[in-house]
């Protein structure tokens, strides 16, 4: 609970509320796919590297072209740079467990002397 506080707090300080959202959003998709580790974990190496990547390749387009003088600056691209640094801060969160309780309690100290006397 805390480290998803903690991944929501740090986007929201990146990039305000466009941030929280999409940090939200990541943490979601992970809950969401928590009883398919497989799945889970394959969606995130692909939304954290794969949104670099585009972003990398959306710069390399001749980004001298730009009215502003520099694409990068641009809402798109921040975007995809964006939902891959949430993705990956997202992954430091650890899964809700998806095991049942157990009941099974360790023995106690009075438990056993208990057992002993009788």
């Amino acid at each position: 609970m805390t480290t998803s506080v903690a991944v929501v707090a740090v986007a929201a300080v990146i990039s305000g509320i466009a941030g929280v959202i999409v940090a939200g959003a990541a943490l979601g998709v992970r809950y969401l796919l928590r009883r398919r580790e497989k799945l889970c974990d394959a969606v995130t190496v692909a939304v954290a590297a794969g949104g670099l990547i585009v972003a990398g390749a959306v710069l390399s387009q001749n980004p001298w072209r730009s009215v502003d003088g520099y694409v990068g600056h641009s809402a798109g691209v921040q975007l995809l740079a964006l939902v891959s640094v949430a993705m990956l801060a997202a992954s430091t969160v650890p899964a809700a467990s998806t095991e049942p309780p157990t009941t099974n309690q360790p023995a106690t100290n009075s438990s056993v002397k208990r057992v002993a006397r009788s």
